[in-house]
């Protein structure tokens, strides 16, 4: 039976996509982190990873603007999109800034990568504000104080403008507590897979461009095979009965293409569980990155039943014009593995990001034509 002629999957549970969101694409970030660490020197990966979680604090950053239509340029514009993005990442658990005199004082108390190596916090709040700062005013610095992923009770940050390296002893008064941000849970979750899923993508990009992706996959199948397994046995628990045999895989997997922001169809026939996605956040992203999740699904249904595997067709990251998968018993005929998709020239971003990695343009330029590209392609705001 073709995919294309069943029904749309039933809607998932909003709570349990919610949940699985959080903890899956958070767990993937950390597991394709730790695996590009194992991989290559840390100073190495974070050279790599450096301008493209720029881009991500850059894009943020002009999201934010548009959001709440807060010009300026002041530590009180600054300090506005990363206060919205850590709202989103630290699930609500985060303070409005304090406005000083002298600058902003922010303070987080809650992240969901904190588990992995310390330099992650560099990797992604410290690029990522560097590029906020790139799009507010690059005349402003912010100095990170602690790190919840390096042992303390709480991350906080001042913002304030740059001096040299000189400490801030003295931020003079307060002047007022940022007005707090309040939006619906489903915002806020969006955004924060928006998030997680951007450093997702940065990881692998760092990887392609040091050309380890093959031992970064190696490195990063068992854990996040894991990882679906824990989505799975959280279903199970969840649902008893409910997720077992091809209906029960059905279900599981629909839920974790709806945390994924997937759209598609599934069905089973024959005992064989099929689909079709036809849209994605990741379709413009590196195979290597449904790879990745991949390996997430395939840990998913072994869970439910271990003598089954998940395996994709046709993938939207490769150029096709939708995605297909398929559960079926090990070692019986699958669908090929897609090869990687090659630059599209039509891409303003795949071939800006190939003329930097080649050396035929400054960091400077690459940074400024991305920054035209992401202006470009956000919406207008209503």
């Amino acid at each position: 039976m073709n995919p294309d002629e069943t029904d749309e999957a039933a809607e998932p549970d909003s709570g349990e996509v919610h949940q699985i969101r959080e903890t899956l694409i958070p767990e993937l970030l950390v597991n394709a982190f730790d695996a590009l660490l194992e991989t290559v020197p840390p100073v190495e990966a974070l050279e790599a990873i450096e301008p493209h979680a720029r881009h991500v604090g850059m894009a943020l950053a002009l999201k934010a603007r548009r959001r709440f239509g807060m010009g300026g340029k002041g530590s009180e514009a600054v300090a506005l999109p990363l206060y919205w993005g850590h709202l989103a990442t630290s699930g609500n658990r985060c303070d409005p800034p304090l406005i000083y005199e002298e600058g902003a004082i922010a303070e987080v108390y809650y992240c969901p990568v904190a588990r992995a190596r310390p330099e992650i916090c560099t990797a992604v709040s410290h690029h990522a504000a560097e590029g906020v700062l790139e799009a507010v005013n690059p005349e402003y610095e912010v100095l990170f104080t602690h790190h919840i992923a390096k042992g303390d009770q709480k991350c906080s940050y001042t913002i304030r403008r740059r001096a040299g390296g000189e400490p801030l002893t003295d931020p003079g008064p307060v002047l007022k507590e940022m007005e707090a941000i309040d939006e619906g849970e489903e915002e806020r979750s969006l955004r924060a897979a928006w998030i997680w899923g951007e450093m997702l993508t940065c990881f692998t990009k760092a990887a392609l461009e040091l050309q380890v992706e093959d031992r970064f996959l190696e490195e990063v199948r068992t854990p996040d095979t894991v990882a679906g397994k824990q989505i799975g046995l959280f279903l199970i628990n969840e649902h008893e009965s409910r997720i077992e045999g091809p209906s029960g895989i059905r279900l599981a997997i629909d839920k974790c293409h709806a945390a994924l922001l997937q759209q598609g169809s599934s069905s089973v026939s024959e005992g064989t569980v099929i689909g079709v996605i036809r849209s994605c956040p990741f379709q413009n992203a590196p195979v290597q990155v449904c790879r990745q999740i991949g390996f997430a699904l395939d840990g998913l249904v072994r869970s439910i039943d271990p003598d089954l595997e998940f395996a994709y067709g046709e993938m939207m990251s490769q150029g096709d014009e939708r995605c297909t998968w398929s559960v079926h018993q090990k070692g019986s005929d699958r669908v090929d593995q897609a090869s990687p998709r090659r630059s599209d020239p039509e891409d303003p971003v795949a071939e800006l990001s190939m003329r930097f990695a080649r050396g035929e343009i400054s960091e400077e330029e690459f940074n400024r034509k991305m920054t035209l590209i992401i202006m470009d392609r956000l919406p207008d705001p209503d």
